[in-house]
Order: C-alpha cells, then structure tokens, then sequence
C-alpha cells in the first residue's frame, strides 16, 4: 500500500506580518503522489499583482524517517514561479520613498535541500521603481543564473 492523498483551496485568504497586504483569491491544489508531494498549482492576487507557483518535492529528500507507505526515491526537487504586477512596497522591506512593480518568472531544482544544491534561473522581465521624485525600469527582461551557491546576473539595465 502506498499513501496518497490531495488538498485543494479555493478563494483563500492568508495574512502574514512581514507581508503589509493579505494573499486574497488564494488557490491551491497539493497532492502527495506515490513518492512525492507535487503542487500542481498555486495562485493568489496580492494587491493588483498575481503570483503562481508550481512544483514537485520528491519525499527521499525530506530530512525524516517516513513510515513504509512513502516510497523514497531521490530525484530533485523541482519549481516553476511567475510573479506578475507584484507591487514591491507590499512584500514587507519598504524603504521611505520608494515603490514600484516587479514581473518575474523562475524555474529550478535541487538535488538535494541545500541552498547550494540549488539551480535556477530567474528571469525579471520587468522592474518599475519609483524612488521619492526618480524612476527606473528595466530596458530588457534580465537573467539571473544561481548555481553553486552563487547568483549571477545577465544583462541588467535601467533606463
């Protein structure tokens, strides 16, 4: 026998103190799959952005002893991340004056729990920001490459 199960949100609310808005219109659809926990989909609007995430944690990754009915196979985590219109005041760090929005897609994995296991690529296809009476955007979507540990960027320029 081999455990399985589901949770599914629809219309949730969730708050948290370093965020300054609530994630509204929250949709969440978690599974746990033979040996993994798969999140087909998650969504919220926060504010007048939008956020989803997908992914997959393979349980031989988790650091614990699970019962016989979780196979533990080793295979990489994986995610897929899009952030759209996300206004950057909200998301908790706000220095005076300053606002703006964010566009940003990400994928990845990792073979192991371990920020250095992690490989990823970030695209931010648009940055707004507006310092006091000063504003920024990016020209060009940007690439943030992590591995090893390590984030580098590829081209990166504000007009």
């Amino acid at each position: 026998m081999i455990a399985s199960g589901s949770v599914r949100v629809h219309g949730g609310f969730l708050h948290h103190p370093e965020i300054a808005a609530p994630l509204t219109d929250l949709e969440l659809a978690l599974a746990l799959k033979e040996d993994a926990l798969v999140l087909e989909r998650a969504s919220a609007s926060l504010v007048s952005g939008e956020l989803e995430l997908a992914g997959r944690l393979p349980l031989g990754l988790l650091p614990l002893e699970l019962p016989p009915v979780f196979p533990r196979t080793r295979a990489p985590a994986r995610f897929e991340l899009k952030l759209q219109d996300v206004p950057l005041g909200e998301l908790g760090y706000r220095p005076g004056g300053v606002s703006g929005t964010l566009d940003l897609r990400a994928s990845g994995e990792a073979p192991a729990l371990e920020a250095a296991a992690l490989r990823a690529d970030v695209t931010l296809d648009r940055l707004r920001l507006a310092i006091k009476d000063y504003a920024v955007e990016t020209a060009e979507p940007s690439t943030i490459r992590v591995g090893g540990g390590v984030a580098r960027t590829e081209r990166f320029r504000l007009t």
